[in-house]
């Protein structure tokens, strides 16, 4: 068994712990210990770093010279200026030697989504926008730069070291599916069903006004009935998709049919039949916790097992706020790091984490799946064809495989169905699902 890297700190604390935690088990696959004796730490004949700011030998040994955030116990906005190494983006520039910067206070402000905590101008959604996030101001949104620093850390451990093993991370590809409508006509009852006959009427929207009739009387598939195709589809995929069902209350972002009819709860059934299964807490469940309660206890009723996974509607993902209430309601991974307005790494990393909760300076009991590419951002926020988000998909797919890391990608039922305004996407998503 290899010995763990010794890292010397002056001072231990839990932001430190968590981000090498992160860094050095859950990215590089290395086992590491903390000393805080100058002793012991110069005794060991392994390999071995210096982390701390206060150290007169640190420069006679490999060193990160510290900035002071992981030792910091509130939130404060963080002088950042933004440099380049080898043509990628860092910040928290130092003297160290072994990077030119600060790689565990870095990692650590981007994957606790440090900025999220900070005031910021919500958008219509109430949610943390895109375009104010240290990585879209600084065009590195599409790439996962803390995977990307983790490698470069660990091939200068190499050139000191090169005894040093790593446990070999496998690249994953984890297709996920939100049903935000499981019928676009059927099942909706009939107040609902002559409201979009009039509606279409209105808008001259004969196509859609005949279609919807030939669903209702059985003479035509509901559209947004793929699930039969979506089971094919996954018959030989290595990974066992995931699917989210939305349950809320009818409302003007929550439209899905009721949970209590038994069409909804026949696809519910079917869909766990090849897919887990998991929550998808509503539009308003963000300002009202016990929504989440109320959906998550329906489901779990139809399928008669506990649901352990979510992902918020429209991703209104809002820290700790949203996190802190999945824990209160036994979630324990949740998909919705991710934005619902670009594609991008939101947390700038494509291998999973645990949530560290900046509030109470804790790592909490969250495993944290960061999600790259959603179709409809590609649709309908990026104006993107089919061509183009295909074009899009494949850069994702090879980034995340290129650091062995693991690619959340978000379809929807409703957007397989290769009419308006889905047409040509039918074809690229099934040479999504066989790309290797």
């Amino acid at each position: 068994m290899q010995e763990p890297i010794l890292i010397y700190t002056h001072k231990l604390s839990t932001r430190l712990d968590y981000i090498c935690k992160y860094i050095f088990r859950d990215v590089l696959g290395l086992p590491f210990a903390f000393t805080i004796s100058e002793q012991k730490y110069t005794s060991h004949d392994g390999a071995k770093i210096i982390y701390s700011n206060t150290l007169e030998f640190s420069k006679q040994n490999l060193f990160i010279h510290a900035n002071a955030l992981l030792w910091q116990s509130n939130i404060e906005a963080q002088n950042i200026t933004i440099n380049q190494l080898q043509q990628t983006p860092i910040f928290f520039k130092t003297e160290s030697n072994i990077l030119p910067f600060d790689i565990f206070a870095a990692s650590f402000y981007l994957l606790t989504r440090y900025e999220e905590y900070l005031p910021y101008t919500p958008d219509v959604h109430n949610r943390f926008p895109h375009t104010e996030s240290l990585a879209f101001k600084n065009n590195f949104l599409h790439l996962p730069i803390i995977n990307i620093w983790c490698n470069m850390f660990l091939q200068n451990l190499q050139v000191h070291y090169p005894t040093l093993q790593t446990q070999t991370k496998s690249f994953k590809h984890i297709i996920t599916y939100d049903i935000d409508m499981a019928f676009s006509y059927k099942h909706k009852g009939f107040k609902r069903q002559v409201g979009a006959m009039f509606a279409n009427i209105a808008k001259g929207n004969f196509k859609d006004l005949l279609l919807s009739i030939k669903v209702i009387c059985n003479a035509a598939q509901d559209p947004f009935n793929t699930f039969n195709f979506i089971q094919t589809q996954h018959a030989n995929t290595a990974e066992k998709p995931i699917c989210f069902f939305l349950l809320g209350t009818y409302s003007t972002f929550d439209k899905n049919i009721d949970a209590g009819k038994k069409a909804m709860q026949n696809v519910i059934k079917h869909v766990q039949s090849f897919a887990d299964v998991g929550i998808h807490p509503s539009y308003n469940s963000q300002e009202n916790s016990n929504l989440i309660s109320q959906e998550k206890n329906t489901l779990e009723k139809i399928l008669s097992k506990p649901i352990t996974q979510s992902r918020q509607h429209y991703i209104k993902n809002k820290l700790p706020q949203t996190y802190s209430n999945l824990i209160t309601n036994n979630i324990s991974a949740d998909y919705s790091m991710g934005y619902g307005s670009i594609n991008g790494f939101r947390a700038s990393t494509c291998t999973p984490f645990k949530w560290f909760n900046l509030q109470s300076n804790v790592t909490e009991n969250l495993q944290v799946m960061p999600f790259c590419w959603m179709d409809a951002n590609s649709l309908y926020e990026q104006n993107f064809t089919a061509a183009q988000a295909e074009t899009e998909f494949n850069k994702y797919f090879e980034i995340c495989k290129n650091v062995n890391g693991t690619m959340v990608s978000i379809w929807h039922n409703s957007s397989l169905h290769n009419k308006e305004p889905w047409q040509n996407w039918q074809a690229f998503y099934v040479n999504t699902i066989q790309k290797k």
